[in-house]
């Protein structure tokens, strides 16, 4: 299954999509990532894709005609390109279901789960806004993109701004959005949401902070408000997370990529160079991670196996050390496995899951 992301991005928020870009490939792969633009530079784009690439992901330069987009909404923060969420189904036919985030976003986890959720009878899921319970905030939008074609909802929805600006109320995106779907949405958790924009614009006694700020399941973090964690003097939460994956190159993405996607983490003890099967295993298993501990020093036949991505090797390991690195991994090493045929006598002899090369063979 693909998963569909859609940007707005101008000039002004190039910097910070690299950022968010980048906690997506960490996070996720087989994901499509739309860039909403009115012309950005290509060599940005192909950058993105030479990480993307690596893990099953693609950034695709989407363009929109600058002339759909020349609301004000009032806000210095909030260009026209905000209300290209509006068009998103539009500029995207073949997509089902769309995640539309922010700029100013992190996403800090797999957002699969997003897309095997059900909807329901909901044109779009989004969390509540933690400045205003009365609204949601549209800097996280789940479409279900069938439904707004179907509906002809950005028609609706550029009615109602019209309306909107007829009456002189404030016509940003968001206030569009809540006049037109009000409650009916999906409430998705607010760890998809997690705004820590509010920290610098209200008191805490004023804000959410007293009621959210103890939460540590966010999945996507959202700068809101002015506060950008990329500003000098803003000292939002989680602005250390942002500047991390900032710094990160293409090698360490992917290394924290195939880190994040392991599902399983198997500890091989071998008496010998002569390891049967762990090429077809690795091979087989990309997402599993192999462990190989080794009493003595390796040859060349074992040490060939460091440049995968998915094997680590422990040689000459001590049984001190082997029994600190057990209790230390006991958390993550979910199987031990006998390559060599063979009973590797030590006191975790007894008290680990084992498979035999024949278990393998199943």
């Amino acid at each position: 299954m693909r998963k569909v992301v859609a940007f707005g991005v101008d000039q002004n928020y190039m910097m910070p999509t690299t950022v968010a870009v980048k906690s997506i490939l960490v996070n996720n792969r087989d994901t499509d990532i739309y860039i909403v633009n009115d012309g950005l530079a290509p060599e940005w784009f192909w950058e993105l894709n030479r990480i993307a690439r690596m893990v099953n992901c693609r950034v695709i330069d989407q363009r929109i005609d600058p002339e759909l987009l020349v609301w004000d909404s009032g806000f210095q923060h909030i260009s026209g390109m905000a209300y290209a969420r509006f068009f998103l189904p539009e500029l995207m036919p073949d997509c089902q279901r769309i995640l539309y985030i922010d700029c100013d976003t992190l996403v800090d986890s797999d957002i699969t789960p997003l897309f095997t959720l059900d909807m329901g009878t909901y044109d779009v899921g989004c969390v509540q806004d933690w400045l205003n319970r009365k609204l949601f905030n549209s800097g996280v939008m789940l479409f279900d993109a069938d439904k707004w074609r179907e509906k002809e909802i950005r028609k609706r929805l550029v009615e109602t701004l019209d309306v909107m600006k007829e009456e002189g109320v404030p016509t940003d995106d968001q206030q569009v959005l809540n006049r037109y779907f009000g409650e009916n949405y999906l409430h998705l958790p607010l760890a998809w949401n997690f705004q820590t924009g509010i920290d610098a614009v209200l008191p805490a006694e004023k804000s959410y902070i007293e009621k959210y700020g103890h939460l540590d399941d966010y999945r996507i973090i959202h700068y809101s408000t002015a506060a950008k964690a990329w500003l000098e003097n803003c000292h939002v939460r989680h602005r250390d997370i942002g500047w991390s994956y900032w710094a990160m190159g293409a090698s360490e993405i992917l290394r924290e990529n195939v880190k994040r996607e392991t599902r399983l983490v198997c500890g091989i003890f071998i008496m010998s160079d002569q390891i049967h099967d762990l090429d077809q295993l690795a091979e087989a298993c990309p997402h599993v991670e192999f462990h190989v501990y080794a009493r003595t020093s390796v040859s060349e036949n074992v040490l060939k196996y460091r440049n995968r991505q998915n094997i680590r090797l422990y040689p000459a390991i001590t049984e001190v050390e082997l029994v600190a690195l057990h209790e230390d991994q006991m958390d993550r090493v979910d199987l031990f496995i006998d390559l060599n045929r063979s009973r590797m006598k030590s006191e975790l002899d007894t008290k680990l899951p084992r498979w035999t090369t024949k278990d393998t063979e199943e």
